[in-house]
């Protein structure tokens, strides 16, 4: 699905995967805290984005 994504956006926004292995579900605060952590990310550093909390596609941690 992250790939059907990355394929659909070809290249024009990054693209990064928030989940869980195992089946496990996020709670909607949980949901809600990573969006607002994205979110003062990439408007305190609009130039070059990063996301520490995040999973980048294609390089799992």
């Amino acid at each position: 699905m992250v790939e059907d994504v990355r394929l659909a956006v070809n290249g024009k926004s990054e693209v990064l995967f928030y989940g869980r292995t195992g089946g496990a579900i996020m709670t909607p605060e949980e949901i809600y805290e990573e969006l607002n952590l994205l979110s003062v990310v990439i408007h305190n550093d609009s130039n070059q984005m990063s996301f520490p909390q995040a999973k980048r596609v294609g390089n799992p941690s």
